[in-house]
């Protein structure tokens, strides 16, 4: 059984079987926060992908939740935004905690 505050997103086809993504609120909320602290940082998308040495559309993929970011992944975003990865975590939970 699905419970009602999640939502699924077919992310990819394997064969003929779709691959699905969970998104819950709080993980809606994790990218909000990603997006916010880049914004505040005035950098695009698509210089914050440069930054990241990925392709030009990689910020655009995890915002849009087109692809999942993972903590690894998260880190190393806050670090190239100048914030303190440890301090932006613990941010993001206290937030969360709300």
């Amino acid at each position: 059984i699905v419970s009602y505050y999640r939502k699924f997103t077919a992310i990819a086809c394997v064969g003929r079987k779709p691959v699905w993504s969970v998104q819950t609120p709080e993980y809606d909320a994790l990218i909000k926060f990603v997006a916010t602290k880049r914004e505040e940082a005035g950098v695009s998308q698509r210089r914050l992908s440069q930054m990241m040495g990925q392709s030009s559309n990689y910020i655009k993929f995890i915002e849009d939740g087109s692809r999942r970011l993972d903590l690894i992944e998260f880190l190393a975003i806050m670090q190239q935004l100048g914030c303190d990865p440890k301090k932006s975590l613990i941010a993001l939970i206290e937030d969360l905690a709300q």
